[in-house]
Order: C-alpha cells, then sequence, then structure tokens
C-alpha cells in the first residue's frame, strides 16, 4: 500500500493526495504475559414494540453504556427499556407542546436526554439539563441531537442544519446559512467531543471540528436516509435509509441490513454498542433488527496482555471511575494536545472508560514515578502523564525509542486481583512526525499505540492492528479488531473494580508492567 493522507472534502468527494516521503517506526514492547484470540459476539435482540399497540410512533432509540441494553423512544416522549436498559423517566403523561424528535444517553448509562421538534429538553436519570432552544423562535424544526463525550452538554441540530451548542459542547460549524438540497435528518458526535457530522435527507455528509467526511449514500438510493452513527473511535460511520439499506464509510463495518426485506414499518433509528462490531435498527412501530444475527468471523489477530492476575484475566483500570491525565507540552509539536485528546477519545470509545484532563505539568515520566504524589496532585493516584521529551532528558524513554508506556498496579480488595492506578509514556520530542491520524505514520497511530500499553495492552503479530511492534506506511489509522477486542476485554464490558486508596501503606506495593520501548524511523525512499 502507498501511504497518502486523507483529506477531508464535502459530500464525500476525497482530493488526491500523497507524501513525498513516509516515515516507518519500530516499537518493540516489554510483554508480561499473553492471552489468546478474543472473537466478537453475535448483537443480541433484546425485545421490541413491535407488537405493542404504540400511542404514538417510535421515534429513536439510544444504547446502555455495557451495549448490552437499549431504550426505544416514542414521539409523545414514551420510553421502552430492554436488556440492562434501566427505565428513568419518560414524557409519556406530560402534554407536550411538541412531539420529541430523538434521545441520547449519558456515558454512564444512567440517564437520557429527549428532544422535542422546538428544541425542549427533557432529563431524566443523571442526564443533567444544560439548556434548550424551547423558549427560542426556530427557522427549522430540531430533528435531532448528540451528547458530549463528558455528559456535560450536548448538541442540537435542526432540519436547516443549524446548531445549538448547550453545556460543554463546542459550536465547530452549520449549514444553517447554506442553500441545502435537502434537509437534515440527524447528526453524530466524534469520540473526542471535538466534532461533529450532519446528515442530509439524500444522505449528504457534513463534517465539522474533526469529524471527517468519508462520503455521503449513493445518489441511486431510493429511500430517504434517516439516521448517522460513528464508529467507536470515529474512524467511520454508518449511515442508514428508511428502506434499512446501511452504507458504510471510513471504517465502517457492513454487518448487514433490511434493505431486501419487506418492512411493516419504515426505518426510523440505528444505534449500536458503544464498543462496536454491529448495530440495530429499529422501524416506526419500534420493531428491532439485529446485526450480525450470528458471530461475525474472528478477529485476525489476538491481544495479548503487559500484565495479568492470578486467574490469567487481565490488570486494567477501574472503568466505573474517571481516569485522570496530566500532558507535559513543554517539548511538544504545536498540536500534540489534540492529538492526545483525539487519542484518548478513541480509547474511552473502545473501552467505556471516561478520561479527565487536568491540565498540563512540568513532571517528566521516570521509571521510578511515585504513584502517589500528594504535594503534587493531591489525596488521589497521581494522573497518567503523557509527556514528549528530547533523548536523554529522563530514564523512562529508551534510546531509538520514538515512545515508551506503561502502568503501575496494586493488589485490590478482591484475592488475586490487581489494578492499574496510573501510567506514563514518554514521546521523543525530535522526531519530525505530522500530526494527526491522515497518515498511518503520525502521532497520533503513535499515541494510540502507546495509550494501548497504558490501558495494559501488548503487542501482536498482526500488520493490520495499531498494537502490531511496528508503525509502518500503509498500517492502521484506527484500532483493528483485535485492539478493539482486547480494550473492550480491558474496559467496562468486564465490570467494575475496588481501587484501594491511596497512601504509605498502599503505594509501598505498586508494581510496574514496565514498559514498551525500542522504537526506531527511518525516512522511505
Amino acid at each position: 500500500m502507498g501511504c497518502h493522507p486523507a483529506r477531508r472534502g464535502r459530500r464525500g468527494r476525497w482530493p488526491a493526495g500523497a507524501l513525498p516521503g513516509c516515515l516507518i517506526v519500530g516499537v518493540v514492547a516489554l510483554v508480561t504475559t499473553a492471552s489468546g484470540l478474543h472473537p466478537a459476539t453475535a448483537i443480541q435482540y433484546l425485545g421490541s414494540t413491535g407488537g405493542m399497540r404504540l400511542n404514538s410512533p417510535i421515534v429513536g432509540m439510544a444504547t446502555t453504556r455495557s451495549g448490552a441494553g437499549y431504550w426505544l423512544v416514542a414521539g409523545d416522549g414514551g420510553i421502552f427499556s430492554f436488556g440492562d436498559a434501566s427505565f428513568r423517566g419518560s414524557t409519556g403523561a406530560i402534554h407536550l407542546n411538541k412531539p420529541i424528535v430523538g434521545m441520547a444517553a449519558t456515558p454512564t448509562g444512567g440517564g437520557y436526554w429527549l428532544v422535542a421538534t422546538d428544541g425542549g429538553i427533557f432529563s431524566f436519570g443523571d442526564a443533567a439539563f444544560h439548556g434548550s432552544t424551547g423558549a427560542i423562535g426556530l427557522n427549522s424544526p430540531i430533528v435531532g441531537m448528540a451528547a458530549t463525550p463528558t455528559g456535560g452538554g450536548y448538541w442540537l441540530v435542526a432540519a436547516d442544519g443549524g446548531i445549538f451548542s448547550f453545556g460543554d459542547a463546542a459550536f465547530h460549524g452549520s449549514t444553517g446559512a447554506d442553500h441545502l438540497s435537502s434537509p437534515i435528518v440527524g447528526m453524530a458526535g466524534t469520540p473526542t467531543g471535538a466534532g461533529y457530522w450532519l446528515v442530509g435527507a439524500d444522505g449528504a455528509v457534513f463534517g465539522y471540528g474533526d469529524a471527517v467526511n468519508h462520503g455521503g449514500a449513493p445518489a441511486f438510493s431510493q429511500q430517504p436516509v434517516v439516521s448517522i452513527v460513528a464508529t467507536p473511535d470515529g474512524g467511520g460511520y454508518w449511515i442508514t435509509t428508511a428502506a434499512g439499506d446501511v452504507f458504510t464509510f471510513g471504517n465502517a463495518v457492513l454487518y448487514g441490513s433490511t434493505g431486501g426485506v419487506p418492512l411493516t414499518q419504515p426505518i426510523v433509528g440505528m444505534a449500536g454498542p458503544r464498543q462496536g462490531g454491529g448495530y440495530w435498527l429499529v422501524a416506526r412501530d419500534g420493531g428491532i433488527f439485529s446485526f450480525p444475527g450470528v458471530p461475525p468471523p474472528p478477529p485476525s489477530a489476538s491481544y495479548a496482555w503487559m500484565a495479568t492476575n492470578n486467574d490469567g484475566s487481565p490488570v486494567r483500570y477501574n472503568p466505573c471511575q474517571v481516569v485522570h491525565y496530566v500532558v507535559n507540552l513543554s517539548e511538544a509539536p504545536a498540536r500534540a494536545l489534540t492529538d492526545v485528546e483525539s487519542s484518548l477519545g478513541r480509547i474511552s470509545a473502545a473501552t467505556g472508560i471516561p478520561f479527565a484532563y487536568d491540565g498540563t505539568t512540568s513532571e517528566l515520566p521516570s521509571t521510578n514515578r511515585a504513584a502517589y504524589q500528594p504535594q503534587t496532585y493531591g489525596t488521589r493516584w497521581a494522573p497518567i502523564l503523557l509527556a514528549w521529551e528530547r533523548p536523554g532528558q529522563g530514564d523512562f524513554l529508551t534510546s531509538g525509542s520514538v515512545g515508551d508506556g506503561g502502568s503501575t498496579y496494586l493488589a485490590t480488595t478482591t484475592v488475586g486481583q490487581s489494578a492499574y492506578v496510573t501510567g506514563q509514556a514518554a514521546l521523543d520530542s525530535t522526531r519530525a512526525l505530522p500530526d494527526g491520524f491522515e497518515d498511518s505514520v503520525a502521532w497520533g497511530p503513535v499515541l494510540m499505540h502507546e495509550v494501548g500499553h497504558i490501558m495494559g495492552i501488548a503487542h501482536v503479530g498482526d500488520q493490520g492492528q495499531v498494537m502490531y511492534p511496528t508503525i509502518h506506511p500503509g498500517g492502521p489509522r484506527s484500532y483493528g479488531e483485535g485492539d478493539r477486542a482486547g480494550l473492550r476485554a480491558a474496559g467496562a464490558a468486564s465490570g467494575c473494580l475496588s481501587t484501594p486508596q491511596p497512601s504509605a501503606t498502599t503505594t509501598s506495593s505498586v508494581r510496574s508492567t514496565g514498559r514498551d520501548g525500542g522504537a526506531s524511523t527511518k525516512h522511505s525512499p
């Protein structure tokens, strides 16, 4: 494969471009133990309202954090919960000024928002109200919403593509002032929260912020588009039509569709587990179609662990707590923080673990870094540290390496089980790598690799995985199936952990996975 950087185009058109010279980056890791192949499982049908008498048609759906449940929402705000989705409240018994058109779940899965066509917002469970357009005269009705990765805000989108931002949702652009050939029908946010896609009924896609436009539904589609859903790492998206045709873009995988199936009612929405692996389509009567209905083939590569417990399970972070991180930018390239946030957004989407940025630091990674630094970070475990540094500036970055990463763990209150409490990665600031994720040999994929090690994932032998020991031209720019399977197993899908609170006693028993090291770079001819 050649080394061609992706470039954003409108409506799915990608101008050609190539780098005159690409970098080969070699990375070698310390692997403590490894586990075998863990294939993906089928997307489960968990129930529907297809056989129920509804007061109002279904207009949308959202999934739980685990991917083992979903909610359906009707136009009157009635909520129908299936699997591990808990009912948190509804507007089914409330007189609404305007009908409900969509919903979004919180990152924890402990609540959800409903949005009406006038932009009225109704919050339930742990979903906080951040504002609405309910009292604003709109040029076009609201047709959808998307929540930020933190749950601290959301965007509303109108049929003319106007965007309304609330809480920590930033405005990145809109089509509100453009002449559209077809109305906007939905939106999806990127895993970083730094961008979003809009999709029109004609399948045209508009990307803003860090949302890369991978293309739109083909012109020959005979049915209107009704939904757009992003892949967990933001490297692609699915678009579905009222007939249930599913179109894939970027790294989105086609698992099936209802395009050739006679439907009682049209498809109105789509959702997928937050860790990926498939999706559900929902019809106007609440009928649910699950894809894939049978387990897909095994991933092309195994995943391996940096450290394991006595029973062979991986040492991992507690996915039910926010993981904090700091960044040393003193030697970093200009867009380093953007790449860090995007990388952690992809990790969060793959694992279900929330991350919080605590700002910059002057600390450098160290082989003897203290896991508990109360004078610097307060009475908590030290945050994950990411730093660019010159070779020889510290003792963590190994000679010739472009990056090293690892984590520190200690025993939990469960016998035989340990948990990571902090981690670190050092990156060689003298390497002239491009920023972003549009090239396979760039800071984005390097960060994904090193943060993968921090999360406890070791190297594998498949070049299609980010955790392959060498980052090379034509290699992956987003996590592969094996990567995602490992990250899923290291995250929320495996349940919560009981992490001890830091003290002089607990910190005396911490252990480290070590680091991955030995990366080398050269320019290709």
